[in-house]
């Protein structure tokens, strides 16, 4: 829903009089990570065969990384490949679990990973954008953010106003989940000043 004086329900005038809105720009920080100083044992054939309940030791794993966790994808069994969640130990060991992943895009990786730096990006709104351009919204692809929105009145007081999408000089109200990054916009159809229906 388009954060306006219309949506509001009050005339043009009195909200830029009384009211000035902010939107600050939202980030997530980022981190990335890279090798440390330890060099990975994978489990052996025997130990796949441990933890997923097999026989014949025909299985080999590759270790894998994303985000600050370990895995451990197998391969050369009849019925048990897949990626599976893992841990590491100070000397490196990796010790697999029966517990199947759904993670996807996981890189190999043969040291344990440290971090590297942690840097703010912005947040992904490509799902967003298309919400917005599907409710009507011009421009939204390519050109729309996330920011966190406050009014400021003539005094000098500061509201809170939640998210919001920014798109140009609009702003589309939003729910923003800060855990899994997932942004959802509001939108809705409304009567305008005129009397016509709109989406926003």
């Amino acid at each position: 829903k388009q954060i306006n004086s219309q949506t509001l329900g009050l005339d043009t005038l009195s909200v830029q009089d009384a009211y000035t809105p902010k939107g600050t720009a939202v980030t997530r920080d980022v981190t990335t990570y890279k090798d440390g100083g330890t060099t990975l044992t994978a489990p052996t054939a025997a130990e796949i065969d441990t933890a997923l309940g097999l026989t014949g030791a025909t299985g080999t794993a590759a270790v894998k990384f994303k985000d600050g966790n370990y895995f451990v994808e197998v391969t050369g069994t009849t019925a048990k490949n897949g990626l599976y969640e893992a841990t590491v130990d100070a000397a490196g060991a990796v010790t697999m679990t029966a517990n199947k992943s759904t993670v996807t895009g996981a890189g190999t990786v043969t040291k344990n990973q440290i971090v590297d730096a942690v840097t703010p990006a912005p947040v992904d709104t490509v799902a967003a954008a298309t919400a917005l351009t599907n409710a009507g919204v011009t421009g939204a692809t390519g050109n729309t953010s996330l920011v966190k929105m406050s009014f400021e009145d003539k005094n000098g007081k500061v509201t809170d106003a939640g998210y919001a999408l920014k798109v140009g000089n609009d702003y589309y109200a939003a729910d923003y989940d800060e855990k899994t990054g997932e942004i959802k916009a509001k939108t809705v159809n409304y009567t305008d000043a005129t009397g016509a229906t709109k989406t926003g």
